[in-house]
This record gives structure tokens, C-alpha cells and sequence, in this order.
């Protein structure tokens, strides 16, 4: 099976109205590994110190946001255990808060190892992935590299957590020549557990970016009969439709998104798209 072609995927929590801009845009207890090491890429050859991205990372806060950060990681020397698990979650909380979602990775990281726990593990493992979508070349094979340390730390853990194999299976699509391996990953839970909304959105990302549009739509369509809460669906249906050519679907898809947009600036962008498909449609 040949590799997916690429495009920018960008369901990223906190960072939607991107995603919205480039979705359109580009339409056509067992031991822990450690949270901070020195990871290889595979294209190129050269090695990137984890450590170093978030010290430049951290380094280009602004001097307010950089002194309330400083402030948190000097409260962490010199206490038990029991204080740094909640400093480190307002560490992650805070730089989530200021949009830096790297470094809150980290920090969730560092909170994981500390209290190995799967539920951790996953988040920050989702956290690297997510972000890895966004960066390119070696930066973004660091990111999917971390993220996968965190989803099999998790596994480790509990074998049968769904929510590390699902992002461990994502990770080896974008990691592995062949992604028909992380596919199967994915779909030994929802094997086990069709009612899993996150493998099915997982699934329905991977069809869209395969081109297989009427899969993406029955694996959006069953994670909305799953849980009729995950709004996000309906613009996953309306790229999925259009890739199609159904834009009277699309356009249905994207205004019903539209109710539940978090702000106005997303719902002006959503209106540019909504209005540049009918005009298209008829032109035709």
C-alpha cells in the first residue's frame, strides 16, 4: 500500500480556527522510557535534542509569560512529589492557556512519568501528535517519535487501553513505510469495541486522507451516533463530501458546524467558505 498523500491535517483542540483556514485551503508499572532523550531522524541523519526544542520553545515567551513560567519551574525544586504533581498540571495548564502546546506537552510528560499514569501517558501523547501536524521535516518526526514513547508507556501500563493504542496505531501511519500497520492497530479496538468513538474518528481521518470519502462519511456518521456531542464531525462530512463532489451536502455539514462555532471569527470563516461552495456550484 502506497503512502498517503499529504494534507495538512489540523484537529488540533484550541487551534480550530486554523484547522478550519488550512482544511479548506488545501482542499484538493513496568519501567518507563525516558520523557527526555535525544531522538534520531530518519531522513536526514541528524539528531535533535528534545530538550533543546523546549528550551527555545520556552526562550520565546514573552518576558511576562516567560516570568510566570519561571516562576513555576523554580516552585518545583526542593518539594515532595505530592506538590510537583500539581505544579506540573498548572505548568501544562498555563502554557496550554498561552498557546504554547509543545511545551505543555512536555510538562504533561514530566507529570506522567512522575505519577505513571496511562490517562496522562495518552494526553500528552496526543498533545505531540497533535502538533506534529504542524511542524515539518525532522522537527515533526521528533514530535510523532515522542508521541509514540507516551502512547506505548501508556500500553505498558494497561494493554488494553484503547485511547494509547489508537494513537499509537496513528503514529505508525505517519512513522512506518507500510501504514497499513497502524490501520490494523486501530482496528483491533474497534474490533473489540465498535462503539468506539475515538477509533472511528481516527479511522475517518486516515479515509479522508486516503481519498476514501464514502468511508470517511459512514466513520463520522457512526462517531456522531456514538456521541452526538462531537461537533467537530461535521466538518470532517464536509471535506469528506466535497472530496465527492456533494456540495449541497457540504455546505449542510458546515452550517450545522457553524452553530456550534466557539467564536466569531470562526463562524466569518466558515460563512467565506460556506458562500465560496454555492457560488462555485453555481457556476458550474
Amino acid at each position: 500500500m502506497s503512502k498517503f498523500t499529504s494534507r495538512q491535517w489540523l484537529a488540533i483542540a484550541g487551534f480550530f480556527l486554523l484547522f478550519i483556514v488550512l482544511f479548506f485551503i488545501n482542499r484538493k508499572a513496568p519501567a518507563v522510557e525516558g520523557a527526555t532523550e535525544q531522538l534520531q531522524s530518519g531522513h536526514s541523519g541528524a539528531v535533535i535534542k528534545f530538550d533543546d526544542i523546549i528550551k527555545e520553545s520556552e526562550d520565546s515567551l514573552s518576558p511576562s509569560d516567560k516570568k510566570l513560567v519561571d516562576q513555576l519551574k523554580n516552585s518545583l525544586k526542593n518539594v515532595p512529589d505530592s506538590i510537583k504533581v500539581h505544579i506540573l498540571g498548572r505548568l501544562s495548564q498555563v502554557l496550554d492557556s498561552i498557546g504554547q502546546p509543545v511545551i505543555s506537552a512536555y510538562y504533561m510528560e514530566e507529570l506522567a512519568v512522575l505519577t505513571n499514569s496511562p490517562l496522562l501517558w495518552v494526553k500528552s501523547g496526543q498533545k505531540f501528535f497533535d502538533y506534529s501536524n504542524i511542524g515539518k521535516g525532522d522537527i515533526r518526526e521528533v514530535f510523532l517519535n515522542h508521541a509514540q514513547i507516551c502512547f506505548k508507556n501508556a500500553i505498558a501500563i494497561d494493554s488494553n487501553y484503547a485511547d494509547g493504542i489508537i494513537g499509537l496505531g496513528e503514529c505508525r501511519v505517519e512513522l512506518d513505510p507500510t501504514p497499513m500497520s497502524g490501520i490494523q492497530t486501530i482496528m483491533k479496538v474497534i474490533i473489540k469495541d465498535s462503539n468506539n468513538r475515538n477509533a472511528q474518528i481516527a479511522l475517518g481521518k486516515l479515509s479522508i486522507r486516503s481519498n476514501q470519502f464514502e468511508k470517511a462519511i459512514y466513520r463520522f456518521n457512526r462517531a456522531l451516533q456514538i456521541d452526538s456531542s462531537y461537533k467537530d464531525a461535521y466538518v470532517f462530512l464536509a471535506e469528506a463530501y466535497n472530496g465527492i463532489g456533494n456540495k449541497a451536502e457540504e455546505v449542510a455539514n458546515l452550517k450545522k458546524y457553524r452553530t456550534f462555532a466557539p467564536d466569531s471569527a470562526t463562524r466569518a470563516e466558515i460563512d467565506k467558505i460556506i458562500n465560496h461552495s454555492e457560488q462555485s456550484d453555481t457556476t458550474k
